[in-house]
């Protein structure tokens, strides 16, 4: 589920693309809603990373791996993105990896981004998601 706020949102799409390179899991995850209609206004909100960077050699490494990240501190070569009504970085992010199943992995993504809507969903919004990923690795 992804929750913006206090607006829950059923996830359509939640996929991790990567390669491991030596010691590192290098990634991309996309995270869809299925669209819903507030205020006169469709809404499904996404996210995505390009480019996180894991330590990790197998799928099994990441259980329990937490990544934390904000823009002043961002160690991450791309940035996480929330997509509402427009694109904007996300803040204090935390990613939790759980237990990984064939070819899925759980996972749980907090932080806050803007949403830019009105002044209950301007700026530094909550959002919290958290399911399987179908992990693609090349």
């Amino acid at each position: 589920m992804f929750h913006l706020k206090d607006r829950a949102f059923e996830i359509y799409e939640a996929n991790m693309h990567g390669k491991f390179l030596e010691n590192e899991l290098h990634c991309y995850l996309e995270i869809t809603t299925k669209e819903i209609e507030f205020e006169e206004s469709n809404w499904a909100p996404s996210l995505s990373h390009q480019g996180l960077i894991l330590k990790a050699k197998s799928l099994q490494d990441l259980d329990g791996l937490v990544s934390e990240w904000s823009s002043e501190n961002n160690s991450h070569p791309e940035v996480g993105i929330l997509s509402v009504f427009g694109h904007a970085e996300t803040n204090n992010n935390k990613i939790t990896f759980g237990s990984a199943s064939g070819q899925e992995l759980n996972f749980s993504w907090s932080g806050t981004g803007d949403v830019m809507w009105n002044s209950e969903f301007g700026s530094d919004v909550q959002f919290n998601v958290s399911g399987k990923l179908k992990v693609t690795i090349v």
